[in-house]
């Protein structure tokens, strides 16, 4: 993403929290400070990093692993508090927000009952529209493929994979980068929108072929779990936007 505002001649300055990264990340000619948020500190200099910016692109995922369900939603905090409401900022979310309730889900789905694993991020992006309210945009991204991270190798470590007739929600990296484009571009604030691809074969038969072209064992998987899913709705960012999606089948 830095490298594509940068190819279009905007200045971009990006942050990392490891000074091995920092280092791969200046070999780029990308400029790169350190920046690290805790859930009740932020370490780095912030206001040299945010001066003059007139686009923040907030993309800190949360830590799977951590117990603390409140410390997410406080990182954010500690990142939205320190700017200027009138600044524009796109917030990378997640489209596991939404329920595995077998339903086509879309930007207007309510999410009545949040759980612990989804609530974080909910809480997260509250803060961002709050703070911002008409300046920010959340983007709920689906899974992440493209780049390094081909479908195949999550089926690698896995003894067993669940719900195989579940339905597959993935974007590649190409279309996450065009669609905070586009957003920017084209001055798209106070939304939410989804980005996920548009083909949604079941679990199964997706990565049972993403393992084969990796050369890989057919994952084995657990047929006796009832079918559970949800389709990710990527209508709204073809309307408003003019998303086109590449083929989440390319490359497997």
């Amino acid at each position: 993403m830095a490298k594509s505002f940068a190819a279009d001649g905007y200045d971009v300055i990006g942050s990392t929290t490891r000074t091995e990264k920092l280092m791969r990340l200046l070999q780029s000619n990308l400029s790169v400070r350190i920046i690290k948020v805790a859930k009740n500190k932020l370490e780095g200099d912030w206001m040299n990093f945010i001066k003059d910016a007139d686009l923040l692109v907030i993309n800190l995922p949360p830590d799977r692993q951590a117990r603390d369900k409140t410390s997410y939603p406080q990182q954010i905090h500690q990142i939205v508090s320190r700017c200027e409401p009138s600044l524009k900022v796109i917030f990378i979310s997640s489209s596991s927000v939404y329920p595995t309730s077998n339903l086509i889900v879309d930007e207007d789905t309510k999410i009545e009952a949040p759980t612990a694993s989804n609530s974080a991020l909910l809480d997260a992006e509250n803060k961002v529209r709050t703070y911002f309210k008409g300046n920010a945009t959340i983007i709920r991204f689906s899974g992440l493929i493209g780049e390094g991270r081909h479908p195949g190798k999550f089926t690698q470590y896995a003894q067993t994979m669940s719900n195989p007739t579940g339905k597959i929600n993935l974007i590649r990296l190409q279309d996450c980068i065009a669609l905070i484009r586009r957003v920017y571009d084209q001055q798209y604030f106070g939304e939410m929108v989804n980005g996920c691809g548009d083909e949604h074969p079941t679990r199964k038969e997706y990565y049972s072929k993403a393992a084969e072209s990796l050369g890989l064992k057919t994952p084995i998987f657990n047929e006796q779990a009832g079918e559970l899913w949800k389709i990710v709705s990527n209508e709204k960012s073809k309307k408003d936007l003019g998303m086109k999606y590449s083929s989440t089948w390319e490359e497997i």
